[in-house]
């Protein structure tokens, strides 16, 4: 059954349901079980009222209180099965009569006492088979049909939305996985309790009778049934204010077209008298691409509220806005720190320039300078040097053309140069 969600500030903005075998919490059994016994009673005093079955058992029984208001009429003989999360302590009927059994994960039919092939004359299942995988579906529905010839069955649509409903189908979908085990679907609850204020709207949407064909109790209880041609899928007023008002489907636009198609091809293989489930296009889909979000069943039961999301945005927007405008203003800043630093700098570099300007002219004024002291030196050198060369010439003539110094200076350079000669030889 669905969640009581309230909408308010303080809701999540989005809300994705896991997909995993999760235990229910003991507030979620409070607050399902008082709204469930007046329903139970509600719908259980007319079905009681046509068919009066003495042993009833109640599959994925809460707390019990289908099997409290089944004991109220009459049934002598009950057995709840659900998961061992259930408080014991909170069971409105013996804990004796609690079997703690993991639905997913365990077939009915292996589980003591009911392996024994014992057998009850009303199954209950109301709003359970949603909560399984969609791989459980066809097992579970033949668990249910191997211990009786009547189920009273419920499972929520597509969209009505509750805690872990992984495998919300449209009625026909059940419908055609009981006709394979040979139940006919007899529509004659909804009518009698559709408007009735004391039932759940989602047990007015969803309740069906399923009978084994030719069984003693589909013989008696036909003729009161409506029309079996028509199609089963309904949706109430309750449920239909509740999606429109409350929630807002992520992923509505991907499954837009498989949806109705889907819809379309089990009402038709329904009313056509078919026993198996056609291909859907969302399981196909789901199949196709493991792990995406915007698969089954993730487009049925992740929601968002929109008033939420654009109050986010719009705080985002105004958060970015300012963080925009503070970083606009830094830039400006920044940019005309920049224009007074290039200015600067090219200031600089004029300076720099100019004085590299005048460093080189200096510079080459230097060299000019150095380069005819050079020349001039080397001139003065070229004339000391002459004039050394001169004087000495001077001197030597002097001395060599003096009368008392020539003789002897001239028998000098002879022998001098005679002594050389000799010398030459032995020096090679």
């Amino acid at each position: 059954m669905p969640s009581i969600t309230r909408f308010s500030e303080r809701t999540v903005p989005i809300m994705s349901i896991p997909l995993m075998n999760v235990p229910y919490t003991a507030s979620f059994f409070d607050g399902q079980s008082a709204r469930s016994l007046t329903s139970a009673r509600a719908v259980l005093g007319e079905l009681f009222d046509r068919f009066r079955p003495q042993s009833v058992l109640d599959v994925g029984c809460g707390v019990g209180p289908w099997l409290r208001a089944a004991q109220e009429f009459g049934a002598t003989d009950i057995l709840g099965v659900d998961g061992d999360y259930v408080d014991r302590a909170a069971l409105l009927i013996d804990p004796a009569a609690f079997l703690p059994v993991d639905l997913e994960r365990q077939r009915l039919c292996d589980v003591a006492p009911l392996s024994d092939g014992r057998r009850f004359d009303l199954v209950i299942s109301v709003e359970v088979a949603e909560h399984l995988s969609f791989s459980r579906a066809a097992s579970f529905v033949n668990d249910l049909t191997g211990f009786t010839d009547v189920v009273l069955f419920s499972a929520a649509v597509p969209f009505q939305g509750g805690e872990h409903h992984v495998n919300e189908q449209w009625p026909e979908f059940w419908a055609l996985l009981f006709r394979t085990h040979g139940f006919d679907c007899l529509d004659l609850v909804r009518p009698l309790i559709w408007a009735c204020s004391d039932v759940e709207w989602w047990y007015a949407q969803n309740l069906l009778l399923f009978v084994r064909r030719g069984s003693a109790t589909a013989q008696r209880l036909k003729p009161r049934s409506q029309p079996q041609i028509r199609a089963l899928s309904l949706v109430h007023p309750s449920n239909y204010l509740a999606q429109v008002l409350k929630w807002f489907h992520t992923h509505r636009m991907a499954a837009a077209e498989e949806e109705e198609a889907d819809l379309a091809a089990l009402v038709a293989a329904y009313q056509a008298g078919s026993a198996c489930i056609p291909p859907l296009r969302a399981i196909s889909r789901a199949e196709a691409a493991p792990g995406r979000s915007d698969v089954f069943p993730n487009t049925r039961i992740e929601r968002c509220f929109p008033e939420i999301l654009l109050r986010d945005r719009q705080f985002q927007y105004e958060t970015l806005s300012t963080a925009h405008a503070s970083l606009r203003d830094s830039h400006r800043t920044q940019q005309a720190e920049m224009r007074a630093l290039r200015r600067e700098m090219e200031d600089r570099l004029v300076e720099s320039r100019d004085t590299l300007v005048r460093i080189v002219a200096e510079t080459e004024r230097h060299v000019s300078e150095t380069e005819r002291r050079l020349a001039e030196t080397e001139q003065r050198l070229a004339e000391m040097e002459r004039s050394r060369v001169v004087r000495l010439a001077r001197a030597y003539h002097a001395l060599y053309s003096r009368s008392l110094l020539g003789l002897p200076l001239r028998l000098l350079r002879r022998t001098v140069g005679g002594i050389m000669r000799r010398l030459r030889p032995s020096v090679d």
